[in-house]
C-alpha cells in the first residue's frame, strides 16, 4: 500500500501514477476512505479500540476518524490505539498521523509533496536529489537517522506517533500522545496486587490485537516477551 500526496499546491502528480485518488492524494491500495462536504480521510492500518473509539461499532476506521475530528478536532485522535497511518484534509489543513508504535507507513515529505516512501518523493515534480551528508554520517557512526532528518536534503520524516499539519504554508509537528503529565503511580497496593493489575491490562492489549480473527500464530523467541504474549492471548 502505497500513496504520495500534495500540500495545498498546483503542482502536479508523477504522470506515470495511474492510481486511485484525487487532486489531493493518489493510492494504489488505502484501508478505508471517507468523504463529506467538509473533510476527507484516508486510512491505512487498523484500529485497535475501535469499539471506545465510536459509538457506532459498524463505521469504518475513516469514517471514525473523521467523526472524531469533526467532535474534537485533531485533539481526538490522542485516544487512539492501532498500527496506522492517516490523512486527513479539510478547507484549511492537511494533517498526517502516524501510530505511537511507528509499525504502519513511513511519511517523507518536503515543502510541498508527502509520500509513503523516499522514491516516490523523488519523482515528484521539481525534486532535486541531494544527499544529506550530516544525516548518512550519522548513519554510519550509530545506525539511525533521527527523526526527522532523512538521508536527502531538504525532506524531513514523520516520527511514531507524531501528526505533521500543514496550515497556510506553514508545517508544524507534536506528539499525538502528551507524556509531560504523566507521574508515578502512587499507592498502597502490594506487589501482587499491580503484578495481577499488569497481566490483566496484557491480556487486554492482546485481546485488542487479536480481534475477531480465529487463526492466529505467535513466534517464540524463549524470551519474557514472546512468553508472556503466548499466555495472555490464549489463557
Amino acid at each position: 500500500m502505497m500513496f504520495v500526496g500534495k500540500f495545498k499546491n498546483n503542482k502536479p502528480f508523477p504522470e506515470k501514477i495511474g492510481w486511485n485518488g484525487n487532486d489531493r492524494i493518489m493510492y494504489d491500495q488505502v484501508s478505508s476512505v471517507f468523504t463529506n462536504d467538509r473533510v476527507k480521510v484516508y486510512f491505512w492500518g487498523v484500529l485497535y479500540n475501535k469499539k471506545s473509539a465510536s459509538n457506532v461499532e459498524e463505521l469504518s476506521d475513516a469514517a471514525i476518524i473523521a467523526e472524531l475530528y469533526e467532535r474534537s478536532g485533531d485533539d481526538g485522535f490522542s485516544g487512539l490505539d492501532g498500527s496506522f497511518t492517516f490523512v486527513v484534509s479539510d478547507s484549511e489543513r492537511t494533517i498526517v498521523v502516524r501510530d505511537h508504535h511507528g509499525t504502519n507507513k513511513l511519511i517523507y515529505y518536503n515543502n510541498f509533496f508527502f509520500a509513503s516512501s523516499l522514491k516516490l518523493l523523488q519523482e515528484t515534480d521539481g525534486f532535486i536529489t541531494k544527499p544529506n551528508l550530516r544525516a548518512l554520517a550519522d548513519f554510519l557512526s550509530i545506525g539511525y537517522i533521527a527523526t526527522p532528518f532523512s538521508s536527502l536534503e531538504g525532506v524531513s520524516k514523520l516520527g511514531a506517533g507524531e501528526m505533521l499539519i500543514h496550515q497556510n504554508g506553514q508545517f508544524v509537528t507534536r506528539q499525538l500522545y502528551q507524556t509531560g503529565g504523566i507521574e508515578p503511580a502512587r499507592n498502597a497496593e502490594s506487589l501482587e496486587e499491580l503484578s495481577e493489575r499488569y497481566g490483566a491490562l496484557h491480556k487486554e492489549a492482546i485481546e485488542k490485537r487479536i480481534g475477531n480473527n480465529r487463526n492466529v500464530g505467535i513466534l517464540l523467541s524463549g524470551g519474557y516477551d514472546s512468553g508472556c504474549n503466548l499466555a495472555g492471548g490464549f489463557a
